[in-house]
């Protein structure tokens, strides 16, 4: 569910994420680029740390409540306050 997009894009096998054909000229994409970083970065640590949460519950359910802890006290504003990526992504064009 999460990989085969973001697989095509990364693998080129999907060209027109990266290749587009237009007014009397060809422009090509850089095949990475950080565009989404932020999105893909942000739900998958929202997914690691539910996935762990739920861990806890099942196996170590006395835990719970020191992870809820450190997760307000150390990580919650870092996850919250994600400085923003700028990037200049560079086009070639024919």
């Amino acid at each position: 569910m999460l990989y085969s997009r973001a697989s095509e894009v990364m693998h080129t096998s999907s060209y027109d994420h990266h290749v587009t054909i237009g007014k009397g000229e060809l422009t090509f994409q850089p095949i990475r680029s950080l565009e989404g970083f932020e999105n893909v970065l942000r739900f998958t640590v929202s997914v690691a740390l539910f996935t762990f949460r739920k861990v806890l519950e099942v196996y170590r359910n006395g835990e719970l409540p020191a992870f809820s802890r450190k997760y307000l006290e150390n990580w919650q504003k870092e996850f919250m306050d994600f400085p923003p990526i700028t990037f200049n992504v560079q086009s070639s064009r024919l």
